[in-house]
């Protein structure tokens, strides 16, 4: 009798502990309204709605946003589709954001530190970013595998989850630039058709998030080798600025995106309102996005972009091959310009799916002024 009651009384703890502990999961509040603002976009009976357009009302906001866009309404539907399947209709987190990374625990502690709003000021129309937690070796669906490696001793991997540690030394961020500036395709994703593929980097400085979805490389085949535009290889600052010195951390957070040519285009337009919707929902767009974000808003808004990326881009499993994090600290970078004042780096990234394998090189410079 007493053993039933004891196990009565685990089962009720564990399945009301459990049910407490998905409580406390952050949902998305940018996702939801970007699917409703597509619908109204794909209905445009909807837009007939009281107030819709009113100025401060985020939903007309991101309405617009979409709108400016002009994207594909076969797309669009696509991504409703996609969201309406039953696989999706009975996933209790399909809203989930996901939990705090590394990043997300530098920015909190100088959140904590009253850390914004501070930063390199820029312009976030076209700006955006996906980000899952970066492992040494990453899994998703459809055997579709992933494995990175790192041909440098420079630490600003995500996957080093530490607490900075304490340190009399008062020690500062250098004044810097980081490019990415050629890929290498060491062997290409699709066996019959040649890569097509852009990138898109979200960097964090201090309380400033800012982006850049590069232009398209299309035709990449084995052997291949090419150097980003000098537009698209500066991830820190930005172009015009040469130098700047990051504020307290610099987090760059970039995807490698494929596909076989059909939706390239349409997936690199919403890439570039990524982060515009992300801070519609916050009540943070400004119109051009030149305003400095709050740092308050700095861990909800990398989460929103990365939940937003990865629901309203890659459809197909097999679309995003590469997913990137890099932490920038001062004490990871103290000992990186003893010598030179020009540090080359390399990351390789490799991966299957079911019907073909692929590797990639991408180069990166950091610059010290």
């Amino acid at each position: 009798m007493t053993k039933n009651i004891v196990k009565l009384a685990l089962s009720f703890m564990l399945v009301f502990g459990n049910h407490a502990m998905a409580k406390q999961k952050e949902m998305s509040k940018a996702l939801p309204m970007a699917l409703e603002a597509i619908k109204i976009v794909l209905n445009p009976e909807f837009e007939k709605r009281a107030g819709l357009f009113d100025k401060g009302n985020r939903l007309g906001e991101m309405v617009s946003l979409l709108k400016t866009k002009n994207i594909s309404p076969v797309y669009l539907n696509k991504i409703l589709k996609n969201w309406e399947s039953s696989e999706k209709s009975f996933d209790e987190d399909r809203f989930a954001l996901r939990e705090d990374n590394h990043g997300d625990e530098v920015l909190r502690v100088n959140e904590l530190r009253s850390l914004g709003p501070v930063g390199s000021t820029g312009d976030f129309s076209d700006w955006s970013f996906d980000y899952r937690p970066s492992t040494p070796s990453e899994t998703s669906t459809s055997s579709n595998t992933i494995e990175r490696r790192e041909e440098s001793s420079l630490v600003g991997s995500s996957v080093d989850a530490r607490p900075e540690e304490r340190s009399t030394e008062k020690l500062k961020m250098p004044r810097m630039a980081l490019h990415a500036y050629q890929l290498e395709v060491i062997e290409e994703k699709d066996d019959f058709l040649k890569d097509d593929i852009y990138f898109f980097f979200y960097t964090t400085d201090g309380a400033t998030t800012t982006g850049r979805v590069s232009e398209i490389y299309k035709g990449l085949s084995a052997g291949q080798s090419f150097f980003l535009s000098a537009q698209d290889r500066v991830i820190f600052p930005t172009a015009d600025l040469g130098y700047a010195t990051p504020y307290r951390h610099l987090i760059v957070d970039f995807s490698i995106i494929e596909s076989e040519g059909d939706d390239i285009k349409e997936m690199q337009k919403m890439s570039e309102a990524i982060i515009p919707l992300a801070a519609a929902a916050y009540g943070l767009y400004t119109g051009n996005m030149s305003a400095v974000l709050a740092s308050t808003a700095s861990v909800t808004l990398r989460k929103e972009v990365g939940k937003l990326s990865k629901s309203l881009i890659a459809l197909n499993n097999d679309d995003r091959l590469v997913n990137e994090s890099l932490t920038y600290t001062p004490r990871k970078l103290k000992n990186v310009f003893l010598d030179e004042d020009l540090f080359e780096f390399s990351k390789i990234y490799s991966g299957t799916t079911p019907m073909s394998t692929w590797k990639y090189k991408l180069n990166f410079r950091m610059f010290n002024d």
